[in-house]
């Protein structure tokens, strides 16, 4: 048996064990108090809240990333009179940190590597200093560890969590299939970031009861069309006749970044295509070195511009003429998202929540793209008629304003929190999707 099993199996044997303890004490709780065995209280014992109401999102980090960027929007962007928020990050506070607003308290657990009974416990005391009304874990291992604190007694908030991407690699694995499934019994929802996202969890048997679907929003005041692309390039250094193609995120295999370099290969070997750039805005993760280097070797590395993590990108947004999302693994991609606002078609993966925001040909472009050759003539035929991506950009400000707009996803999660803390289902999940 491998190390990772054995960790999974005695995480996934504290879970259970502090499952079945807590039910056995629910059961005495509801026969003293004669209340139903699902009525799980919050913290303060009283059904009825005064605002604002105590959230705490549990997160392992807020270094930069798309699930973390979420997060700060929820935080800064929610009613504050009737809600205050926390966020406790089971590691480090991250560089995202310094983008909340003044009122939002961050805590950092500093918590050591490798399963812990012990971060549980911390976890539970500073949710209970915190007085949560509501706790919000953001995928499997802060769920995890909430769910213990709960089992320790040190908190009876309800739980609300979100699942952010598809689940691939060990995450498919019996043991952490099956935490998931313990951890859920525990949830009063699980939400995720896209329709598909949440029939990906249905294909696994996760209980479709609990899920539902709040679709990313944007920000459409802070991210918009430039009045002239041309002139924003120009400021950034680029020619005003180069065809700037764009790749946001962290560096990690799921993101695809070594597909694109490939790609771009096969493309820039043509004389009439010496024009394309590629403009990668993104930092750390697993695979950067890997991916550094393979720029270094690459045949165009002179055309391949690495501007590392950027905190406000939405100027490097406007002077791009295509984003490229070859990502497969993805919930609902935030970058899509940014750049559609500002104007710029997107070319994604159609395994991911884009299919649900793009409609290919019109605001974007949906290929399976997870062959290199694929890839290029795909952008070879994009480049072939770069008319066309102005109508798609303009069509693809359009479909976010109208339909994802960071206002329409704070309201949902403004409706699903208080219909957790008054242990009510929510007046439009009818469907398991919030519009």
């Amino acid at each position: 048996m491998t190390c990772l099993s054995i960790e999974c199996e005695k995480m996934y044997y504290c879970v259970t064990h502090s499952l079945k303890n807590m039910f056995s004490m629910s059961s005495t709780q509801a026969a003293d108090t004669n209340l139903p065995m699902n009525r799980l209280q919050p913290l303060s014992g009283e059904l009825e809240h005064e605002f604002p109401l105590k959230i705490v999102h549990v997160i392992f980090t807020l270094n930069p990333g798309g699930l973390e960027n979420g997060v700060v929007n929820i935080a800064n962007q929610i009613d504050p009179k009737k809600f205050s928020t926390s966020i406790i990050c089971l590691d480090d506070s991250g560089g995202f940190a310094k983008r909340l607003a003044p009122d939002v308290v961050v805590v950092a657990l500093e918590r050591k590597e490798g399963f812990r009974l012990s971060t549980a416990f911390h976890l539970g005391r500073a949710l209970k200093n915190h007085r949560a009304d509501l706790i919000h874990t953001h995928n499997l291992g802060p769920l995890l560890y909430s769910v213990l604190a709960k089992a320790m007694l040190l908190t009876r908030a309800p739980i609300i969590h979100g699942e952010h991407g598809t689940l691939h690699g060990d995450q498919l694995s019996f043991w952490k299939i099956g935490l998931r499934k313990v951890c859920f019994l525990l949830c009063h929802r699980i939400h995720t970031v896209s329709e598909s996202l949440r029939q990906h969890l249905i294909a696994l048997h996760l209980p479709s009861r609990k899920l539902c679907a709040i679709p990313n929003g944007v920000d459409c005041e802070k991210f918009y069309p430039p009045k002239c692309r041309n002139e924003v390039k120009r400021n950034k250094g680029f020619s005003e006749d180069s065809f700037i193609i764009g790749i946001v995120g962290r560096f990690i295999p799921s993101k695809k970044h070594l597909l694109l370099l490939e790609a771009l290969d096969l493309l820039s070997r043509a004389p009439e295509w010496k024009q394309v750039n590629l403009l990668i805005l993104g930092d750390k993760g697993e695979a950067k070195q890997q991916i550094l280097e393979a720029i270094e070797k690459h045949p165009a590395k002179d055309r391949i511009h690495w501007k590392g993590h950027v905190e406000d990108p939405f100027e490097w947004y406007q002077i791009m003429d295509l984003l490229a999302c070859p990502s497969s693994e993805e919930g609902l991609s935030n970058a899509l998202l940014e750049s559609m606002a500002s104007g710029v078609p997107c070319l994604a993966h159609p395994a991911c929540g884009a299919n649900e925001v793009i409609t290919s040909g019109k605001d974007g472009i949906l290929k399976d793209i997870s062959d290199p050759e694929i890839f290029a003539k795909t952008l070879e035929a994009i480049l072939s008629d770069v008319k066309a991506l102005t109508t798609m950009g303009e069509n693809a400000r359009e479909t976010i304003v109208t339909r994802h707009s960071i206002s329409s996803m704070i309201s949902k999660y403004e409706e699903l929190y208080q219909s957790s803390i008054t242990m009510t289902e929510c007046p439009r999940m009818e469907s398991n999707v919030l519009h």
